[in-house]
């Protein structure tokens, strides 16, 4: 049996002693016949089957099972050894193989985060509003992801890894690496952190990138286009580290780090003020302190209206 039947007929044993005294049963004719010695003779395959599945078929629900006990002679407890172990070996075929592939899902809520130990033993964490599946036994290492995710992936050159999300296909042997594939969003982005990683679209698998460690990719939906960005996709692990950082970054792109890792949003009164640049990093701060922080290095007035921060004036110099 595999894992998953064993459990499931040691679930079947405790339902009812009877179901235990027909395992007793079978193992104890088993085991005499073991202990005989009996001479050959012609079998008849087919005609003892049809004695035998009559006798195997699961009783209904609220009936009991009768136990008969046979006298044997010496030479036919070996026969009757053989039925019996067939039988209960048919039953169990027939009453613990699953009806369908089995599917497994984990999926996360606002604020939550979830790490997924998978039977190959790599590591996946998700993101907060996200979903990762994978259908039967992952002796295929292929999943679907929506939302974002990092994962650790165990080495195996016989079994590629694979992680389907929203129109794109990554593959890999082993390495680390952050996929982030929002509906809501148009672009699925690609970080890897260590080893190499093939990125491609579901339907152009030939078309792929090879993204390295310390590169990005992303796929944007709307042009249909797959495409390496310049230089890495800034804090695209922030979320798991709880640390953003920055150095001579534009405004432009401290605002999507925030809006992404404190769930606000910033607006500007003077589309120029994005143009401004920053260096520094944010750890263990609320976001109005993060806020309040970017202000004031940028010489600029800050109001706060629900989960909105609007920026004002014209502190800085590259406008």
């Amino acid at each position: 049996m595999s894992p998953e039947e064993g459990v499931r007929f040691e679930a079947w044993l405790e339902e009812d002693p009877a179901n235990q005294q027909l395992l007793k049963e079978a193992l104890g004719v088993w085991q005499a016949g073991e202990e005989e010695t009996f001479p050959d003779f012609d079998k008849d395959v087919d005609d003892a089957w049809k004695k035998v599945v009559p006798h195997i078929q699961r009783p209904n629900s609220g009936t009991t099972t009768r136990m008969v006990r046979f006298s044997l002679s010496r030479w036919a407890a070996g026969i009757a050894a053989s039925v019996a172990i067939l039988a209960m070996a048919t039953w169990v075929w027939f009453n613990f193989q699953p009806s369908e592939v089995e599917s497994f899902v984990f999926a996360t809520g606002i604020g939550e985060r979830q790490a997924v130990l998978l039977p190959d033993s790599s590591t996946v964490w998700l993101n907060e509003r996200s979903k990762l599946s994978y259908t039967g036994d992952f002796s295929v290492r292929s999943l679907q992801l929506e939302g974002e995710a990092f994962f650790e992936v165990r080495r195996m050159e016989e079994s590629p890894f694979r992680v389907e999300s929203m129109g794109t296909t990554t593959e890999v042997l082993g390495t680390s690496f952050n996929i982030r594939a929002y509906p809501e969003e148009s672009e699925v982005e690609l970080t890897v952190e260590t080893g190499k990683v093939a990125f491609a679209r579901e339907d152009a698998p030939e078309q792929r990138l090879e993204v390295v460690a310390g590169s990005s990719a992303v796929f944007k939906q709307e042009e249909q286009v797959l495409a390496e960005t310049a230089e890495k996709i800034d804090n695209a692990l922030a979320w798991r580290t709880g640390r953003l950082e920055f150095d001579d970054a534009t405004l432009g792109m401290v605002r999507m780090s925030f809006e992404r890792f404190y769930g606000i949003h910033l607006e500007a009164t003077d589309p120029t003020i994005w143009n401004c640049h920053f260096t520094g990093t944010f750890e263990g701060v609320t976001p109005a302190e993060a806020a309040e922080t970017l202000a004031f290095t940028q010489n600029l007035e800050l109001l706060k209206a629900d989960s909105v921060y609007t920026l004002s004036g014209s502190g800085c110099d590259s406008q």
